[in-house]
């Protein structure tokens, strides 16, 4: 009868125990879609302005432009918004018209990316294009061309794969860029990378395993991701960089790699940090929960391409450093007009020195200097 007794307690204790557990659960899980309502409320007026968001202003990758999207724009196209406006030219690019051969005296610097080379409200206020102005204030008279050729989604091993529109066999998308016969070439890659290409590889995967785990706030507020396991991602991204500085450097072409800028998730407005939160979530399909998991990633591939750039003697730009102000974002990875422009300043400085190194570039070009 004791022993009766003594299992009848302890298995109401357990029952009790599980039911304050289901109960707390359900409470936590309720106060969390509370608040997820409230963030969506918070964060509807960016949404609502941001390009790359917004159902009315989709422009940063508007569905008429893309000949194959995420890999090729359509040439010489055109969308446009009372506050926004997007032309290719006619080989598909957001930039100037220019051709193949470069003329006598030119100096010609290629920008490579992916939507943040790509953004600014306007063509002649991308970052390519600034810097282009700043270097003719620099340089009057100097025949300098800055080209864009960022394309939205792409992440750092897009220059590397082949090249489809090519009939020669293992020609990649690179070998394009060498026949542009360039003097420089930038890159600014980091956030498709990790957003686009390595979060679904290395991020929440426990929360896969069912439909349940899948939908509830709670579990992926208690799930953390594989830190650690994303060093393997970085070295991968690292990988291409070394590739395409190898490829540029056999034909005597400099090459620049910008850190990738985020905003201070701290120095935020909350209506900010919750949109901040939500594009995180959104952009990797759950896989990152809020903008501070993101951020680490971020902050830690840049310590990596540091490093990296260190040995293998390229000059790192510390976009990183220049860009932080909340304001100058629209999100967790754009930029306002106001960021571009110092976006574009920051790359300046740094685009001179290498220029200036090279041995009668600049007195080899067209115009006295003055």
């Amino acid at each position: 009868m004791a022993n009766r007794q003594h299992l009848f307690r302890y298995l109401l204790v357990v029952y009790v125990a599980l039911a304050a557990l289901v109960v707390g659960a359900l409470a936590g899980e309720v106060l969390l879609r509370v608040e997820r309502s409230n963030a969506y409320q918070l964060a509807r007026p960016f949404r609502e302005k941001n390009v790359f968001t917004s159902r009315k202003l989709r422009m940063g990758t508007p569905d008429s432009l893309w000949l194959k999207r995420w890999e090729r724009y359509k040439p010489s196209s055109r969308v446009s918004t009372p506050t926004h406006g997007v032309r290719t030219n006619s080989f598909g690019y957001r930039t100037s018209e220019f051709t193949v051969e470069k003329l006598p005296g030119q100096i010609r610097v290629l920008c490579i990316g992916g939507s943040t080379t790509f953004q600014g409200s306007r063509n002649h206020l991308t970052y390519p294009a600034l810097l282009e102005g700043l270097l003719a204030e620099r340089y009057p008279g100097r025949d300098i061309e800055v080209l864009n050729l960022g394309i939205s989604g792409t992440n750092s091993e897009y220059w590397l794969k082949d090249d489809e529109d090519s009939r020669l066999p293992g020609r990649l998308r690179i070998d394009r860029l060498l026949e542009l016969d360039p003097d420089l070439v930038i890159q600014y890659n980091g956030a498709n990378d990790i957003v686009g290409r390595y979060v679904g590889r290395y991020g929440d995967k426990p929360l896969r395993h069912g439909a349940l785990m899948e939908s509830s706030l709670l579990a992926r507020r208690l799930v953390h991701i594989d830190r650690s396991a994303f060093e393997a991602a970085f070295t991968e991204a690292l990988g291409h960089f070394s590739e395409i500085r190898r490829r540029f450097a056999e034909r005597g072409v400099d090459y620049l790699v910008g850190t990738f800028a985020r905003p201070d998730y701290d120095r935020a407005p909350a209506d900010f940090q919750a949109y901040l939160d939500l594009t995180t979530e959104e952009w990797t399909r759950g896989g990152l929960r809020y903008f501070g998991e993101y951020a680490y990633l971020l902050d830690r591939f840049n310590q990596r391409l540091l490093s990296w750039a260190q040995s293998h003697g390229v000059e790192p730009v510390r976009i990183d450093k220049a860009v932080t102000e909340p304001e100058l974002f629209i999100d967790i990875c754009h930029l306002s007009d106001r960021g571009i422009e110092g976006m574009a300043e920051a790359f300046e400085s740094p685009v001179t020195e290498v220029l200036e190194s090279r041995a009668n570039l600049l007195a080899d070009s067209i115009g006295p200097a003055v």
